[in-house]
């Protein structure tokens, strides 16, 4: 037992490498809708997903493919069912995401005999079959599993509504009975008894931004906005944050011999396409606007901030720009973060793909 208690502390513990961090399943949008907004509605939100929702279905979907391991194609008939019954394109991206990066993930754990699973895997199906090639129990794999998402989805209302470390624990607590109780009835349950009616996290999930696509994107607006507000001082004449307009230009600028900034109205122009700029990240962060055109132009933004970050490394470009201040700031700050701008455009435009 405690070798099977290892492995699950160790595959479903939040450190295990699957992503699960960047999706709340819902209860993000439900705590900005002001739905969840103390530890009460927290509770209800959870208890109301594990009991009538989609954790339920996950969990009948794991006890199947834990008794199925050897079957391959039992196996791919569950996934095709689970990716069937995801009620939104963000929970289908979810389980593919944290299914395939468990498959990844586990094969430090060989098998007694080879596992071929589906591609892609659903999370669900993934650790059920994982679990029952290694020969753990059902229902100590089910009731893990359970746990480890309610506590996810705490972790959520946690650090979102707050509700602080204390309730948290107490959601925790107050929730084990339903979920041994809930491992009990999906260890027997049959594929017919798969039904769910938490129909406000479903349409909540189908307007959920996943957390990862929301920092990216965060921290993309704010470097942006940094700039453009920098530029838009520069436009009304100042030299903030450098006394002398020739310096400022020497730092900034640094064609060879400068000693005026570029006319105001440049500047205001810079300002304002790198506000925009940062706005267009922001909303590249949901899948749901702007549909392929807007995923276009992030890969073209991409490009564009890769392509200037690289060129400043070039021995054309120091050419172009010899003022020292500039070479050395260029190499520290302007190209480093012209790559991680576009480095964040990318990332963002591949995952509006998953």
């Amino acid at each position: 037992m405690s070798a099977a208690l290892q492995k699950l502390l160790t595959w479903l513990s939040p450190a295990f490498p699957v992503g699960a961090f960047a999706w709340s399943a819902g209860l993000e949008t439900a705590i900005v809708d002001g739905r969840v907004h103390d530890r009460a509605s927290a509770q209800d939100w959870i208890a109301g997903t594990l009991l009538h929702g989609g954790l339920k279905t996950d969990a009948i979907l794991l006890a199947h493919a834990h008794a199925g391991h050897n079957d391959q194609a039992r196996l791919t008939d569950l996934a095709d069912l689970c990716l069937a019954l995801a009620p939104a394109r963000e929970r289908h991206a979810e389980t593919i995401a944290t299914g395939n990066a468990f498959v990844l993930a586990s094969a430090a754990w060989p098998t007694d005999r080879p596992l071929t699973l589906p591609k892609p895997c659903p999370y669900s199906v993934a650790v059920g079959a994982l679990a029952g090639a290694h020969h753990i129990d059902t229902r100590d794999t089910l009731i893990a599993f359970l746990t480890a998402t309610v506590h996810s989805q705490v972790s959520v209302a946690v650090r979102l509504v707050p509700i602080g470390q204390t309730d948290g624990l107490a959601i925790m607590a107050a929730l084990e009975p339903q979920v041994a109780a809930l491992a009990d009835l999906c260890q027997h349950a049959t594929l017919d008894d798969i039904g769910s009616v938490a129909y406000g996290a479903d349409i909540a999930q189908m307007q959920d931004i996943p957390l990862m696509n929301m920092f990216i994107s965060s921290m993309l607006f704010i470097a942006l906005f940094a700039v453009s507000f920098a530029h838009f001082i520069w436009s009304l004449g100042r030299t903030w944050p450098i006394r002398g307009e020739k310096l400022l230009a020497q730092t900034v600028v640094g064609t060879a011999g400068i000693e005026r900034m570029p006319p105001r109205w440049a500047s205001f122009g810079v300002s304002l396409f790198t506000l925009g700029t940062g706005i267009y990240a922001l909303a590249l962060a949901d899948h749901d606007s702007g549909a392929e055109l807007m995923t276009v132009g992030g890969f073209g933004f991409a490009l564009l901030f890769l392509a200037r970050g690289i060129v400043g490394y070039t021995a054309w470009w120091a050419a172009q720009t010899p003022e020292p201040n500039f070479r050395l700031n260029d190499r520290r700050v302007y190209s480093p973060l012209c790559i991680a701008i576009g480095l964040g455009f990318a990332a963002l435009s591949i995952m509006r793909l998953i």
